[in-house]
């Protein structure tokens, strides 16, 4: 029997689209951080657990929410939907992106995050304004 994997865990927003959500006013509560570009441990700031953007001083830490909440987000706030799909073709699987329906990224990707990173990062700078 195959061995599987359990540590598994939910992908989280690169920091220029973490950045971009925040602009765009995204307040909603997680559990991750970026602090000057980089992801860290909420461990190690005792008083950060569970904080919205709104909670902190200016740029010091921008919340660094998991693709479900962030596509959720812009789905519910601009009406716009994301979906990764894949493709495969002889055995090599790759992804791409629809949004609304339709495809707007012509690049294919080799993860279903890093298609998904690309959707939000095009939909935050040239879908909502």
């Amino acid at each position: 029997m195959k061995e599987l994997n359990n540590n598994i865990q939910e992908p989280i927003c690169f920091s220029e689209v973490s950045q971009l959500l925040k602009e765009k006013g995204f307040d909603v509560p997680t559990s991750q951080f970026y602090r000057n570009g980089e992801l860290i441990d909420p461990k190690r700031f005792v008083d950060l657990h569970i904080n919205k953007n709104s909670d902190f001083a200016e740029n010091t830490f921008i919340t660094a929410p998991t693709h479900s909440i962030a596509l959720e987000w812009i789905r519910v706030n601009f009406d716009i939907n994301i979906e990764s799909h894949v493709v495969g073709e002889k055995g090599y699987f790759s992804y791409t992106v629809y949004i609304n329906g339709a495809k707007k990224l012509k690049e294919r990707f080799d993860t279903p995050q890093e298609a998904i990173d690309a959707a939000l990062l095009y939909a935050l700078t040239n879908l909502i304004h």
